[in-house]
This record gives structure tokens, sequence and C-alpha cells, in this order.
């Protein structure tokens, strides 16, 4: 008999990853404990920018808009990173919601910081050749 300890994982098909797992969170990342409880209201969540995940779409500029939003609405005590990760799926729409679901639980706990999950956002909607193409850009300004 193999010993336990020495069994190797099981392998994830395809279906595992794409079967939805209705008695987990519906939000892949969980939000650190908050040293100050703070509920998130319909007209508060209606004032935060929106990001669609359009081609042109600048990705900076929504994490600049999001950064102010949160800025305003930050309650006493509460971190700013913390108010930012909690209110960021709110702030997706269309494609970029189906890339929050969808991102791998495996990393869960790597983006339970704004940091990490800034830079998994950054990852996916400034790829290197958009930066290229700014550089471009700045490149050619007389």
């Amino acid at each position: 008999m193999e010993d336990e300890n020495n069994a190797q994982p099981r392998r994830r098909t395809i279906r595992d990853v794409t079967r939805s797992d209705v008695t987990n969170d519906p939000f892949n990342i969980a939000c650190p404990n908050l040293e100050v409880n703070f509920e998130l209201k319909g007209p508060l969540l209606n004032s935060l920018p929106r990001f669609h995940g359009l081609e042109k779409e600048d990705c900076c500029s929504h994490l600049n808009a999001l950064h102010v939003a949160c800025s305003n609405m930050k309650p006493v005590g509460a971190r700013l990173d913390d108010v930012k990760l909690k209110v960021f799926y709110f702030t997706l729409e269309g494609k970029t919601q189906d890339w929050y679901m969808m991102l791998p639980r495996h990393v869960n706990d790597a983006l339970h910081s704004w940091a990490n999950m800034k830079k998994a956002f950054l990852e996916k909607y400034l790829p290197d050749s958009r930066i290229a193409e700014l550089k471009k850009e700045i490149y050619y300004i007389k």
C-alpha cells in the first residue's frame, strides 16, 4: 500500500477548471481581514469608475480614477489598499469581470493584497505590446 504522505495530488482537468463551485465564495479573491469593517452602499458603488477592457481603454487611467474615488470614500481607520481591493470587482464590466472570476484559484493567496491584484490587472490589460506602443508615441512627441 502506497504511503498517503507521498501521494501525488490529482491533476486538474479542463472540467475542474471551468466548473463553477457554488460552495465557494463567488468572488475568487477573498478580502483580507479588515481592521475596520465597512459597508459598500449602492450610491457609492455607482460612483466608481468602470473598466470594460476595450482595446483603446486606458487601464492606468482606470486605476488612477479608482484611487481618487476610494480616497474620497475611505472610512476612518480603514486602509486605502483594503478599500481598493474590496471594491475592485465592482469597477469591472463585461469581459473584465470574466477575467476576474477566472483567476486561477491557486493564485488567490497571492492576490489578497491590492499591490498583487493591481499587478495581475496590469499584466492582463497593459501587455508589453501596448507598452511598446506607448513608448513609441512618447518618443515621437515634439
